[in-house]
C-alpha cells in the first residue's frame, strides 16, 4: 500500500492536505513520510500495544480478565439462547 493512502487514514485533514501538496510540488522525501507514518502509528497503536505487553507479562491476571468476559458473555447470552430454544420447540 502507498504510504499516502496510510498515512491519509491516520493523520488530521489539515496535515494530509499540506503532505499531498508538497507531494504534487516534488517537495517530500520517501524517508520524511515513512518517519511521519512511524509517530502517527505508534500514537494511534501505542496504547494497545502497551496494553497487550502488560497482559502476556501476567499471565494471571490475562486469565482473570479471560474468564470475567466469559461469565460476562454467558449473562448476556442466556436470554437470548432461552428465547431461541423455544422458538424451535426445545425450551
Amino acid at each position: 500500500m502507498h504510504l499516502f493512502a496510510l498515512y491519509r487514514h491516520l493523520a488530521q485533514p489539515a496535515a494530509v492536505a499540506a503532505l499531498r501538496a508538497r507531494y504534487l510540488e516534488g517537495g517530500v522525501a520517501y524517508r520524511e513520510v515513512k518517519e511521519e507514518l512511524v509517530g502517527l502509528l505508534d500514537a494511534a497503536f501505542g496504547p494497545a500495544r502497551a496494553a497487550y505487553r502488560a497482559l502476556m507479562a501476567d499471565p494471571a491476571e490475562l486469565e482473570r480478565l479471560l474468564a470475567a468476559g466469559a461469565e460476562r458473555a454467558r449473562g448476556r447470552a442466556a436470554p437470548v439462547i432461552d428465547r431461541v430454544r423455544a422458538a424451535v420447540g426445545l425450551g
